[in-house]
């Protein structure tokens, strides 16, 4: 009885439940259709950009194509034409090398002449100064001996052979300068010694001085030139061989073992102190020949300067 009733009321609920269902059902449908139609439209659209992506991409192809043929053109272009050229130009600048190698060695050889010409007129000049200063002897009066002034036979080299000068300044200094140019050393340093005795305070007594450091320089005694090249710079003031004591100082202290340094300041100190000067460009060369570095601010002497250093 039970059944019954329960299939009963399934019948009277049937009707109403139904149509509820199938406006689901068409919404659904509707939806669906809708995504189909979103999903299509999305595929055509991603269709349209790829083929458009992909039609870039093969202009992009062929310029790149068009500008590898423009460079191998242009590239061929260059070497046909620089190729001979090149070639053309090679003789030239192989003859262009050899001319300034050759100037190089004009330069290099006419520096030597000059060079050797500027020594040759500084001999010159000595030698004048010298002629010029034997003249002034000849003209000054000889100065007459004294009773019983014969001079000292047993004195050695370097001290005097007289308490009382025997000659006139000009020929005592004339007298011992020709002994130092025939290479007679003793009676040189004899003759100058006398000269620095007698005549102290003349105005040749720094050469004098100079001259006997020039034959202890000359002997290889270098510790000795060192302290007679010093008497002139200390001994004197301002002088004609100043530069030339200060130079051959330099020498001298680079020969003594150990006292190298000594010298490479000398050498600086001279530059210092006349940087336009002949002798300063000499001390430069000689730095550099030991290894060090040297400039000169001026390479030309001014011609008092020049004129002063080189006189005897």
């Amino acid at each position: 009885m039970k059944h019954n009733i329960l299939f009963v009321c399934v019948l009277l609920a049937a009707p109403a439940i139904a149509p509820a269902a199938s406006n689901e059902i068409k919404e659904l449908q509707r939806d669906v259709g809708l995504l189909q139609q979103y999903v299509k439209d999305l595929q055509k659209s991603q269709d349209e950009k790829l083929a458009a992506l992909t039609e870039l991409a093969k202009q992009s192809l062929d310029m790149a194509n068009k500008a590898n043929s423009g460079v191998a053109a242009i590239t061929q272009n260059i070497e046909r034409t620089l190729g001979p050229l090149k070639d053309s130009l090679a003789p030239q600048l192989a003859s262009a090398n050899a001319t300034a190698s050759a100037t190089s060695n004009d330069v290099r050889a006419l520096q030597q002449a000059v060079s050797e010409l500027s020594n040759n007129l500084q001999r010159m000049q000595s030698q004048m100064d010298d002629m010029k200063r034997l003249l002034q002897a000849v003209q000054t009066p000889v100065a007459p001996p004294q009773p019983g002034q014969g001079g000292n036979a047993g004195a050695g080299p370097g001290a005097p052979s007289s308490d009382k000068p025997t000659m006139s300044a000009g020929d005592a200094y004339q007298a011992a300068l020709t002994d130092y140019r025939s290479n007679k050393n003793d009676l040189a340093i004899q003759g100058f010694t006398d000269f620095l005795h007698w005549y102290p305070n003349d105005r040749l007594a720094p050469n004098a001085q100079f001259y006997i450091g020039m034959v202890h320089y000359n002997q290889k005694n270098y510790e000795q030139a060192v302290k007679d090249f010093d008497d002139v710079l200390e001994h004197y003031t301002q002088n004609f061989k100043t530069e030339e004591a200060m130079l051959y100082k330099a020498r001298s202290l680079v020969q003594i073992q150990g006292r190298r340094s000594e010298g490479a300041t000398e050498y600086k100190q001279l530059i210092k102190e006349y940087p336009k000067s002949d002798n300063a460009k000499t001390a430069c060369d000689e730095l550099k020949n030991l290894g060090m570095n040297c400039t000169v601010p001026g390479s030309t002497a001014s011609r008092s300067s020049t004129t002063a250093s080189k006189r005897k």
